[in-house]
């Protein structure tokens, strides 16, 4: 079982932070590689069908969503992407009025070599909050 782990510090509140990951539908705001997205459903249950721009497909579904303490986790339920039992969670923390830390967080089975998989996972991971925090940074 593979995992990857990102955390990065974020200059703008955590109320602003949330407001943009909470909005299941919004990934293609900071998500690099998104050509198309189609939600279905609203909450809980959700889910979101990406096409990214290199063809390749992923259908994610919303499995728990917790305002009050600032977190989400969702499941690949379909993909053509190399990993299967794909579970992931985001998390935001306050850290000061004006600072936040999120932590984005992976378990998956890898199709293939798991380094490969984790390297992946790990770069755009990383190449997203910082598109995440380029977005929060235009909203404070």
């Amino acid at each position: 079982m593979g995992k990857v782990s990102v955390t990065a510090t974020i200059d703008c509140s955590a109320e602003t932070l949330w407001s943009v990951i909470r909005n299941f539908g919004s990934i293609k705001d900071w998500v690099s590689g998104i050509a198309s997205l189609t939600l279905t459903g609203q909450g809980v249950g959700a889910e979101r069908h990406i096409v990214q721009t290199d063809g390749r497909t992923v259908q994610e579904r919303l499995e728990a969503l917790d305002d009050e303490n600032k977190t989400l986790r969702y499941a690949i339920v379909a993909t053509t992407l190399p990993l299967v039992e794909y579970e992931s969670s985001m998390s935001v923390r306050s850290l000061t009025p004006n600072k936040c830390e999120v932590h984005w967080f992976c378990t998956f089975r890898p199709r293939g070599a798991e380094e490969q998989v984790t390297s992946m996972l790990e770069t755009a991971y990383r190449t997203n909050l910082e598109k995440l925090a380029a977005v929060c940074h235009r909203m404070s």
